[in-house]
């Protein structure tokens, strides 16, 4: 939508936008200094377009706004819906922002009218928002490489944890499939904090989780993951980056393998063909060659 902005201050404005569609979804990364922005009734009954909200994350700075009769701060690490109503936002300083274009549809089936929550500051306390805020700041860094089914999947899983950050915020039980997702990636997380950890499987993701290893596996199925297989490509992945890095080149493979699950270099050197087609060593010679 367009909007009528304004710079603040003497200095002169800079800004940077980056936009990409991923799936069901749009998301917009801004950059800019202070700055003033309206949707004023007029530009609202132009160019309204009811299909769609607008969530924005802030990453750095602080942003505050009115909407719905409600005045709102955001700082760094806090969410806000925004309706397509008659808005006024403002930066006072530079800020870098993520704004993520979503269906109206799902929410509003989920949650009720757009105006019982837009507006609302979903705050860096709550966990729902903290499992959102990783996987957007993630899905922002791979979102290129995406196949299109894997993107429509991804977009899909935004979803869910905009509605249950926003379900939490105002005192809501998420519903079923959202908290089932939101446990996958609570798993997930617990999974990257413990690549090292040789003796992690299914079974004790599982216990760690507080729930059984069937429900666990049923519940990475709706994500046509298998759990055991994913434990293992995130540890095979992670190695990958340390070998690209210039400054592990001089960390022993078998250290490195060792530091990321493996009981041994064989294993590792195996898995790791397996999954790039190169050896470990080969790996880091074509990397460190770029």
């Amino acid at each position: 939508m367009p909007l009528e902005q304004k710079k603040l201050g003497k200095k002169p404005f800079e800004g940077k936008v980056e936009a990409a569609d991923v799936g069901l979804i749009q998301i917009s990364r801004v950059a800019r200094s202070a700055l003033r922005s309206e949707a004023t009734p007029n530009l609202v009954r132009q160019y309204l377009n009811n299909d769609h909200v607008l969530a924005a994350l802030v990453l750095s700075g602080s942003q505050s706004g009115q909407q719905s009769g409600r005045e709102y701060i955001q700082n760094r690490g806090e969410f806000v819906v925004l309706s397509n109503d008659p808005s006024i936002g403002q930066t006072s300083t530079s800020s870098r922002v993520i704004y993520i274009k979503i269906p109206r549809g799902p929410l509003e089936r989920v949650l009720g009218p757009v105006s019982l929550y837009s507006g609302l500051t979903m705050q860096r306390g709550q966990p729902s928002l903290l499992l959102m805020a990783n996987y957007i700041k993630s899905l922002v860094r791979v979102h290129s490489s995406l196949t299109s089914a894997a993107a429509e999947r991804a977009s899909s899983t935004v979803i869910d944890l905009v509605i249950s950050s926003v379900a939490e915020r105002i005192g809501q039980e998420p519903p079923g499939p959202i908290a089932g997702t939101l446990l996958v990636q609570r798993a997930k997380a617990y999974v990257e904090a413990n690549l090292g950890d040789p003796t992690l499987d299914p079974s004790q993701l599982a216990l760690a989780m507080g729930i059984s290893l069937r429900r666990l596996q049923q519940l990475f199925q709706r994500h046509n993951q298998n759990i055991s297989d994913w434990i293992w490509r995130r540890r095979i992945e992670a190695a990958a980056s340390r070998l690209s890095d210039p400054a592990s080149v001089f960390v022993q493979i078998g250290v490195l393998a060792y530091q990321h699950g493996f009981v041994s270099q064989a294993h590792f050197s195996s898995r790791f063909k397996e999954h790039y087609g190169l050896s470990p060593r080969d790996y880091r010679q074509r990397a460190c060659a770029k």
